[in-house]
């Protein structure tokens, strides 16, 4: 738990990097050998690999380990449901069991270390015991929002379990309770930040919000502070997972948790690159329960080994720059090129389509174009139906559908395109 007065969670944040690096080696010894042991998934790409667990005696021998990306997990948990052979306790003795777009099914687990990662990255962000937060996750079977729950419960924060929509009443709310910390997209607060202002408040005045915690975007963040004077700050992880990594005040790049090993690898041989080297991300975490070896979400960044004037001696990751593969990340959620051709599988008169993600305003934007068959006319019958079943798969919501003339989409194209410029992705 918080130490009593400290500006830290626990004595791992401050531990001199010597001592923390034999502190991982011996980590990442336990890890490999319990999933190993427990995990058949682990254990099959290990043996294909020829690699035992007396092969791993440090963090640097993680590279003999294959990398297994998110769309090897998406496969894995088709053909060994649910959890593709990772799992290492039986299906009911999970706390919960949640599932994020692919479709992938994840679980908070039962792991101390999971939960700890929350409390530590809300903490370092700025939020304390005693403060009421806002969580606008979604708490309906997508992971976020009953991953945070329990954790910054223990904290010592009340939590209102919100989730999105209605902006009018989340503003009634930030009001009526005085709310003080904010978590969800950075969009989403905007959005609720001027309705606010149409419904007469004036935020700066009338709430007591202080801090914003989001998932990474750089251009709405700057645009809150400055506008609102509410300080937003934000952290990185994935449904799969959890957190990863969190900013400190100083935004000198995020802490990475001391429960997560993470490693920037070249995309194509999987070895590890030292400092302000773009790679792929891998992250193996710290969890008895789902024991993720060398897990790739697939986005690309670096790290940097800069002190940081908070005292704090984790190693720190830079901001996502991209994404490998044909997935693409909108609102803070992938959507995957397989979940678009499930929806479309069942409007045969879809001939061809493709999903565009831009940016309006400062807001992700989502169009559908598809070309219907010859002998369909009316594409407004099937639009409510097909938003509908998009929402529920992949868990965002369809701006626009446009019937475009024949020939529009091109034959070679790609099912999914991001068009916003790459500094706000």
């Amino acid at each position: 738990m918080v130490l009593t007065g400290s500006p830290y969670y626990d004595k791992l944040e401050t531990m001199p990097y010597k001592e923390k690096q034999k502190y991982y080696d011996e980590k990442v010894r336990w890890i490999v050998e319990h999933a190993y042991k427990y995990a058949p998934a682990i254990k099959a790409k290990m043996d294909q690999a020829g690699v035992t667990p007396s092969d791993i005696k440090s963090l640097k021998d993680l590279e003999k380990i294959p990398i297994t990306s998110k769309d090897d997990f998406v496969r894995m948990q088709r053909e060994s449901p649910p959890f593709g052979g990772v799992l290492t306790v039986p299906l009911n003795q999970l706390k919960s069991i949640c599932m994020s777009p692919g479709p992938i099914y994840n679980t908070p687990g039962n792991d101390d270390a999971y939960l700890r990662r929350v409390e530590k990255s809300y903490f370092g962000c700025g939020l304390r015991p005693g403060d009421i937060l806002l969580n606008t996750f979604s708490y309906h079977i997508s992971a976020m929002g009953i991953l945070l729950d329990t954790p910054l419960k223990r904290l010592g924060v009340t939590v209102i379990p919100m989730g999105g929509g209605n902006k009018q009443l989340q503003v009634q709310m930030i009001h009526d309770l005085k709310v003080t910390v904010y978590t969800g997209s950075a969009g989403f607060l905007l959005e609720i930040l001027r309705t606010a202002e149409d419904m007469g408040y004036k935020p700066k005045r009338d709430f007591s919000l202080r801090l914003a915690i989001t998932p990474f975007d750089h251009g709405l963040m700057k645009t809150i502070e400055k506008e609102y004077g509410i300080r937003v700050t934000e952290f990185y992880g994935t449904a799969d997972v959890g957190i990863i990594a969190y900013n400190c005040e100083q935004k000198l790049g995020m802490h990475i948790c001391e429960e997560m090993i993470v490693e920037i690898v070249d995309i194509n041989t999987g070895k590890q690159l030292g400092p302000q080297q773009v790679g792929k991300v891998v992250v193996t975490p710290l969890d008895e329960t789902l024991p993720f070896i060398r897990y790739s979400p697939n986005d690309l960044s670096s790290w940097n080994d800069e002190l940081c004037s908070c005292g704090r001696t984790s190693y720190k990751l830079n901001p996502i720059v991209g994404w490998v593969g044909e997935a693409v990340k909108v609102r803070g959620m992938f959507v995957h090129p397989s979940q678009l051709a499930v929806v479309v599988a069942k409007f045969p008169q879809i001939e061809r389509y493709q999903l565009v993600c831009h940016r309006i305003d400062e807001k992700d934007f989502l169009t559908f174009n598809f070309e219907t068959k010859e002998d369909y006319v009316s594409p407004r019958e099937m639009e409510e139906s097909f938003k509908n079943l998009f929402r529920d798969l992949c868990r965002l919501n369809l701006d626009k559908m446009e019937c475009v003339p024949k020939g529009f989409i091109p034959t070679d194209s790609k099912p999914i395109v991001d068009q916003r410029p790459s500094g706000s992705k």
